[in-house]
């Protein structure tokens, strides 16, 4: 259920980016992976993720850099490699 709501916001975000930057609205979905925090600590997976796991204030301050560069927004370098990990390794595994 979560996954596929977190899908949901992130293609109606791209639908809104595409429908309104003509306007000079600009929508952007972030799509941040684990960030260290209550939450996370939950999941068993973000103990595999942790040496790419940056703080609030690191992924909130590479996320407004962010702001203006496109309906997806995955900004920080450590993210990146974990959503490529996440993408090429069989379910299974993790």
């Amino acid at each position: 259920m979560y996954a596929a709501t977190k899908h949901y916001v992130a293609w109606f975000s791209k639908c809104l980016h595409v429908e309104y930057r003509s306007k000079g609205i600009d929508v952007q979905c972030q799509a941040p992976f684990f960030v260290t925090g209550a939450m996370a600590s939950g999941f068993s997976e973000a103990k595999l993720f942790a040496p790419l796991t940056p703080t609030p204030d690191d992924y909130a301050r590479a996320a407004a850099r962010w702001i203006g560069h496109g309906a997806l927004c995955v900004p920080n370098l450590r993210h990146q490699i974990a959503w490529f990990i996440a993408y090429v390794v069989p379910d299974w595994l993790l």
